[in-house]
């Protein structure tokens, strides 16, 4: 089973601070679990029950939420006002205090993992660190109780308080771990650069393996592909025993969706959009009214109920035409019309078996328990993972992190306080990337194919950090 260190990036941060403290502990992370036969993740602004963390850290005996400070000096801690940084008042996010955040942060962070069905071993005890991203000092005036659970350190003392952190009732394998992930929504969101893991006990003393090969080991990681493919069903007959590696399911519980993620429900002939996962649709997805079939929001509807279920066949073949055309995205297939539209999971099921080997399309596990009752299923061979690119192995600085030293060397001149930004006629921010040079009309890392849409609607051109580099020294 791997160990190592694996980065989730779910979108990136507003302020340059923040992304540096990210990388800084990513780095820490990267080098403790190096060799490691455990494992730990670090997950970067990923939102659960109406909160949104800074992170989320994970390893085999806790799961911690962490917030982000950008202070230093002299810090004091207390539950009742202001915490303070050499006498200034700290922000607390969203919230007034830094204690009131974290108390919220903290049962919102229980909240959401009980309702995906997390074990309730695992969160009966859950630790939350608040990380300075400068030396401190701290005046702690926090209760034993508190204390019990809200921890305050700052970068250069991080892994240490994460050693001192564990849970008795958390007790994670690797491989519950990366379950975990899955339900999580977090396989697309793996950032490569900042990830080292291995596979086994012969490779301690070799570089740590990349991300993309470790995905056909563990068979976890392999959900969400640089595209979808066709499927032949005269090829490579598996009987349904295979099924039990599937491992893609649609969520239960969905309370986001990600950047590319698109939710597939069903609706009524009228496209109200009012109950079930038409409703949730409506209301946390963007799906119109009035809209019965085809993309809409951050959604695809289908027809279900009010229509016959030749209608939806239809349907569903037209949805697939719109997934062949659209690879970039991950669709989140809920079991359509099986509620209020009254039809049964077996002929539902049928309609979507050529998307078993869709690595972009996640089905709902009732539609697998489905197809395992058939006596054989299509697959597609194991994509070849050896032209994926490798993630780096030593301690050296990302690939943003050189891009900006050399833009900083060259004299050209970038985004260095926050992301870049471009702004429709009515100043609303319609795209973003990590770094953008407007002299050249080009930017680096946007933060999610809107905005790599509307960047080159733009104008501009997107480029691979490294590549620019290279390009330039040779002219």
């Amino acid at each position: 089973m791997a160990g190592g260190f694996i980065a989730f990036r779910c979108s990136n941060y507003e302020n340059t601070a923040e992304r540096e403290q990210f990388r800084t502990l990513c780095k820490q992370l990267r080098r403790k679990y190096y060799k490691s036969e455990n494992l730990c993740f670090l997950i970067a602004n990923y939102n659960i029950f109406d909160s949104e963390f800074d992170a989320i850290l994970v390893k085999n005996d806790a799961i911690i939420a962490i917030e982000f400070k950008n202070y230093g000096g002299k810090i004091k801690a207390v539950e009742n006002g202001e915490w303070t940084s050499n006498g200034t008042p700290i922000k607390g996010g969203s919230r007034k205090t830094v204690y009131q955040q974290a108390r919220v942060n903290h049962a919102s962070l229980r909240n959401g993992l009980k309702e995906l069905g997390i074990n309730s071993e695992w969160i009966k005890d859950l630790p939350s660190i608040i990380v300075f991203n400068k030396l401190i000092t701290l005046e702690n005036r926090l209760s034993n109780k508190v204390q019990s659970w809200l921890h305050v350190t700052d970068n250069a003392h991080f892994i240490e308080k994460i050693e001192d952190i564990t849970c008795t009732s958390t007790d994670m394998s690797n491989t519950e771990m990366l379950d975990l992930a899955i339900k999580l929504n977090l396989n697309s969101f793996i950032d490569k650069d900042l990830s080292s893991i291995f596979t086994n006990d012969e490779e301690k003393s070799k570089e740590p393996e990349p991300i993309s090969d470790v995905k056909t080991e563990v068979k976890k990681d392999s959900s969400v592909p640089e595209e979808s493919k066709s499927v032949n069903s005269t090829e490579n007959v598996a009987d349904s025993s295979n099924l039990t590696e599937y491992d893609r399911f649609t969520p239960n519980h969905i309370f986001s969706l990600r950047p590319n993620q698109i939710f597939v429900f069903g609706t009524d002939k009228w496209g109200s959009q009012k109950y079930g996962a038409a409703g949730l649709a409506a209301k946390k997805f963007g799906a119109q009214i009035g809209i019965i079939e085809g993309a809409t929001g951050f959604c695809y509807a289908l027809p279900t109920k009010g229509f016959t279920i030749a209608d939806l066949q239809s349907a569903v073949v037209r949805f697939k035409e719109y997934v062949d055309g659209n690879p970039q995205l991950t669709y989140l297939v809920t079991p359509v019309g099986c509620g209020h539209a009254g039809f049964r999971v077996d002929e539902v099921s049928a309609l979507f078996r050529d998307f078993i080997t869709y690595k972009n399309v996640m089905l709902p596990k009732v539609f697998i328990d489905e197809y395992a009752k058939m006596p054989e299923i299509s697959f597609n061979e194991e994509e070849s993972v050896s032209d994926q690119p490798e993630i780096s192995t030593d301690e050296s600085d990302t690939p943003i992190d050189k891009l900006i030293k050399y833009l900083r060397d060259k004299g050209i001149h970038f985004n260095e306080s926050g992301p870049f930004a471009i702004k429709d006629e009515d100043g609303n921010v319609v795209a973003e990337a990590e770094i953008g040079i407007e002299s050249e009309k080009r930017v680096f890392c946007p933060y999610n194919i809107q905005s790599a849409n509307a960047f080159r609607y733009r104008g501009y051109t997107i480029s691979d950090p490294q590549d620019y580099m290279s390009s330039n020294s040779e002219k």
